[in-house]
Formats: C-alpha cells, sequence, structure tokens
C-alpha cells in the first residue's frame, strides 16, 4: 500500500501564468514527485501569531479585514511560497505593503481589476497558495458533524420490485399520452414534448442498465429540479432516486408549478 508522505511545497515545472488562468487552480505544488498512486498530503501553513485575544497562537497566515488582505508572520513564511505571492501580486500590478502598527504584518488589497476589465480576487488566489482556512470554518464543520445523523443503509433492496414499478409508471404514461402532451405543451413545443416522453419511457424501461446501483436504501432525498423537460426531470430526478430512498422531497421552478394540471405522481 502506497505510504502517504508530507512534502515540502514550492515551483513546479508549469508556467505559473498558467496556473493562474484558472481561480480554482492550486498552486501549492509539490516540488517533487512520488511513486505512482502514492497519496499526497497537504498541510494547512500556519505561523506564530497573536490571535484576536492577543494571546500567541498558530494561525493561518492570511486574513481579509475590511476588504484588505492581511499576511502576518511573514517571516516565517517559507521562501518558495513567499515567492509565489509575491509573483501573484507583481503580474497583477501589486506589491505587499508593511501595515504600521502591526509588526511581521503586510497587506494587499483583496481586488484588482485585470488589463481585461475582470476583476481578480487576490485573497482566492493567495488563499490556494497558503491553503488557506478560517479557524471559524473548521468550528462550523466540527459542530455540523455532531449534528450529521448516520445515514441508515441496512435495508437491502429488490431491484426486481423496483423494475416492476418503474415499468408501470412508464405504461401509466403511455396510456396517457394524449393527456400528457397536452400538459406539457403548456410549457413547451408538441416536439420537445413527444422527444422528453420518449426519452422518459426508454429512462423508465432502462434500469437494468444500472441495476448494480440499487443494492440498499438510502434516507432522504431532496431534489431541485431544472426548468427544461419537467416530466423527463421528475423522472429521473425524482422518480428514479424515490425508489431507492425512504422519503424524497421534490421542487420545482417557479416557472414550471403553473402547470396547476401537474399533480403529485405516485407509484402504486
Amino acid at each position: 500500500m502506497p505510504r502517504k508522505e508530507k512534502l515540502s511545497y514550492g515551483s513546479s515545472g508549469t508556467s505559473l501564468e498558467n496556473s493562474l488562468s484558472s481561480s480554482h487552480a492550486d498552486l501549492r505544488v509539490p516540488d517533487r514527485f512520488v511513486e505512482e498512486n502514492a497519496q499526497v498530503e497537504q498541510v494547512p501553513l500556519l505561523v506564530s501569531a497573536l490571535n484576536g485575544r492577543g494571546k500567541p497562537s498558530r494561525l493561518p497566515p492570511m486574513y481579509v479585514e475590511k476588504g484588505v488582505v492581511m499576511l502576518r508572520g511573514c517571516s516565517q513564511i517559507p521562501e518558495e511560497i513567499r515567492q509565489q505571492i509575491e509573483h501573484v501580486l507583481s503580474i497583477n500590478g501589486v506589491t505587499l505593503t508593511p501595515v504600521n502598527g502591526k509588526e511581521d504584518v503586510f497587506s494587499a488589497p483583496r481586488e484588482v481589476v485585470g488589463l481585461d476589465g475582470q476583476t481578480i480576487n487576490l485573497a482566492k488566489l493567495i488563499g490556494h497558495i497558503t491553503k488557506f482556512q478560517t479557524p471559524k470554518t473548521i468550528a462550523q464543520n466540527e459542530a455540523l458533524l455532531k449534528r450529521t445523523v448516520p445515514i441508515d443503509v441496512s435495508r437491502e433492496l429488490d431491484f426486481n420490485e423496483i423494475n416492476e414499478r418503474a415499468n408501470r409508471f412508464a405504461d401509466l404514461i403511455e396510456e396517457k399520452y394524449n393527456e400528457v402532451v397536452n400538459v406539457l405543451t403548456r410549457y413547451e413545443t408538441h416536439e420537445v414534448a413527444h422527444d422528453e416522453i420518449g426519452r422518459t419511457l426508454d429512462l423508465l424501461r432502462s434500469l437494468e442498465e444500472n441495476a448494480d446501483y440499487f443494492q440498499r436504501e438510502i434516507g432522504q432525498v431532496a431534489v431541485f429540479l431544472p426548468r427544461n423537460q419537467p416530466l423527463y426531470a421528475l423522472a429521473c430526478f425524482g422518480i428514479i432516486p424515490s425508489l431507492m430512498a425512504r422519503d424524497a422531497d421534490v421542487r420545482a421552478p417557479v416557472s414550471m408549478r403553473k402547470m396547476t394540471s401537474l399533480k403529485t405522481l405516485r407509484i402504486q
């Protein structure tokens, strides 16, 4: 089994400008490669500084205050990471400025406007470099986990029963075909209505292709339907998940709720 290895982070062989083209790019990349399939653990960068109560603590170097990016403990940040931060700022025409009255703290604007007129979020870019994560977010996540109820997946599903119910629903659509078309054409064209009915029937009659996923019952499912193809969306995102769950709550978009003829559909 591949070993987990902690690595220092520095410059990669790829162009930093290319990495910055995506705001989701994580600029902290390993400065060397490990064996294939090895897990690389990225540890959030922390520095020694005073917290909000004035007590020494280990904190992320970056925080945002009144729309300004603040970097504390700059002398403790590894050189290669400082160079990445400075490079990100320099290509956007920004330099770090010492903060008066705060030792070893520098500031930079949170956002700048690029040459193309687009707003560049420097806080997000610097946050990716330092793997920024606020203590508040960590505390909120821990509190949420304590309130989370474990999912009960002890009940096994009978796929034959599920498949039979799906086919019965398909039979009902075919039996009420003209009525379904009349309802759908209040929302879309005849061509689209006929097309999505065909797609819905094909979906309901082809569950065997995904039989391996119908193994155990899950708890609750919440679904927000898209605005297009109401019948197919209901079948794909509402009916099929409901066959795998104890409860399924489906919410249609406001524009679709005007179709008062589409009442609650139940598979007996």
